[in-house]
Parts: structure tokens; C-alpha cells; sequence
């Protein structure tokens, strides 16, 4: 009858071994989806970080090629204006007087007026 009693106690122990073997099993795959739960988050944010700073990139390099074409232009207005400030002087010194160089000279304030205007930085008289 002993044996019985004993067969009986190591069929309980090992059924419960088992038990606490599956519950602890049970529990570290809870603690590691829990982990890449929180990991797979923080992934997430970081792709939705990424997304924006793309699209703030896109937006800086448009506005860097705008103001790169506006650097352009404005330094083609430059040289314009030098030569319309030294046609005025060789004008009004009356080293220069003739008809082509009073052309010349107000279709150029008439460009740099008209780059001024594009730009709301002048106002045209007439409108």
C-alpha cells in the first residue's frame, strides 16, 4: 500500500512540475512580447520621425533651389544696373548722348523696376 501511495504522490508532483514549467514558460513569452510590444512602438514613432523630416527636407530644398534662382537673377540685375549707372554718368557728363544710350538705359530701369515689382518690393506708378 506504501507504494501505491508513493507512485500516487510522484504522479501529483510531476503533473504539478509541469504545470509550474508551463505557467513559467507561459510567462517569459508574455515578458517578450511585451518588450517587442513596446519595441515595435518606439519603431513606429521612429519611421513617423523619419516620414516628417523627410518632407521637411523636400520642403528646404525647394526653397533653397528658389532662393538659389533669385541669387541668379539678382546678380544678373546687378551687372545691369552697373551698366545703367555708368550710361547715366557718361550721359549726364555729356561724354555719351546718343539716342541708342537713352534707350539702353531706360529699358534697363524699366527691367530692374519690373524685377522690383515681381518681388512686391516696388510699386509701379501707373497701377
Amino acid at each position: 500500500m506504501c507504494a501505491i501511495v508513493y507512485d500516487g504522490c510522484d504522479a501529483g508532483d510531476a503533473e504539478t512540475q509541469s504545470e509550474e514549467k508551463a505557467n513559467h514558460v507561459r510567462v517569459e513569452y508574455e515578458k517578450r512580447l511585451s518588450s517587442m510590444q513596446v519595441e515595435l512602438r518606439k519603431l513606429e514613432a521612429a519611421k513617423m520621425e523619419h516620414l516628417k523630416l523627410l518632407r521637411n527636407q523636400s520642403h528646404t530644398e525647394k526653397q533653397l533651389k528658389a532662393y538659389e534662382h533669385d541669387l541668379s537673377e539678382m546678380k544678373k540685375l546687378k551687372v545691369q544696373l552697373h551698366y545703367t549707372l555708368n550710361t547715366l554718368r557718361c550721359f549726364c557728363c555729356g561724354t555719351l548722348g546718343n539716342e541708342d544710350s537713352m534707350t539702353i538705359l531706360v529699358s534697363n530701369v524699366l527691367m530692374v523696376m519690373r524685377f522690383l515689382y515681381e518681388r512686391n518690393e516696388f510699386e509701379l506708378p501707373c497701377s
